[in-house]
């Protein structure tokens, strides 16, 4: 199941880039940055994110 969400998930963060609609693209990212943070995978989830915020997961000064 949770590999049937993360690829509509994925499509979703591809058409919203192919569309330059920023808030779908920002909700698609955030949606498959939860998914996988559930899984464990934090780091592909921080840089999955970092270019929808506009920033490098590096200059980030939150723990987690």
């Amino acid at each position: 199941m949770a590999a049937k969400a993360e690829a509509y998930l994925e499509r979703a963060l591809t058409v919203a880039r192919a569309q330059q609609a920023k808030s779908w693209e920002l909700r698609a990212a955030m949606s498959l940055a939860r998914l996988w943070r559930g899984q464990g995978k934090r780091k592909e989830a921080r840089d999955l994110l970092a270019p929808v915020y506009g920033c490098s997961p590096k200059a980030s000064t939150r723990s987690t």
